[in-house]
């Protein structure tokens, strides 16, 4: 989780991924977090789900989700990745207590979630698609836990890395991580850069000469 720090954005490691020449990284726009100015980065926890008309156990009908929740670990931040057919809410408040008490670091969701008053009070950083009161019992159920998904055209994997804020997510891939921090930290020290000599006047043209930053 230290390997991705708090200060970084989704436009730096968006940019760090160009250099490195894996574009394609960022998922839909369509993914927006709760509460505005929320920052999210992490070790994913991929979780797929299927929509369903039927209980596959009546007797235990949320074996699934109790399972997905189960398998976090401190930092993760859970992927759900829904058909986009489904109009289910995927996570609320209560799975949001359980993911904070288990040191969880947030959660996307690839589709809707509810309980959003009760999410944002709690402060748990949630980004997803919509929002529907609707509860997933004979609509939709999890299918898959840890297994590759696709959000979009985006292929994601457990382990990869999120960085999430206002601008979008984006996924760095986890074996490129180490050479993404070292990109993203030498632009966070050009972008200094740049940022004081704009302050003191000099012109945009000058300083992308001196720091090939914008």
């Amino acid at each position: 989780m230290d390997e991705v720090l708090p200060e970084w954005s989704s436009a730096l490691a968006s940019d760090a991924l160009d250099e490195l020449g894996a574009r394609g990284r960022v998922l839909d726009a369509g993914l927006r977090p709760l509460v505005q100015g929320t920052v999210l980065a992490g070790p994913v926890l991929t979780v797929r789900v299927e929509t369903t008309e039927t209980v596959a156990d009546p007797d235990d009908p949320y074996r699934g989700e109790i399972r997905a929740v189960g398998a976090l670990r401190p930092g993760h931040v859970p992927l759900y990745v829904a058909p986009g057919d489904n109009r289910a809410a995927l996570w609320g408040e209560l799975f949001s207590h359980a993911a904070l008490a288990m040191g969880a670091a947030g959660a996307i969701v690839d589709g809707c979630v509810r309980d959003t008053r009760q999410v944002r009070a709690l402060g748990f950083p949630v980004f997803a698609r919509g929002t529907s009161p609707l509860d997933t019992l004979a609509r939709a159920s999890v299918c898959e836990v840890g297994g590759l998904v696709h959000v979009g055209d985006v292929e994601v994997t457990s382990g990869d890395f999120v960085v999430a804020d206002d601008d979008g997510v984006v996924v760095i891939p986890a074996g490129l991580l180490p050479e993404v921090r070292a990109v993203v930290e030498a632009r966070r020290r050009d972008e200094a850069g740049a940022r004081a000599d704009l302050g003191a006047g000099r012109t945009l043209a000058a300083v992308w000469q001196t720091w090939g930053a914008l």
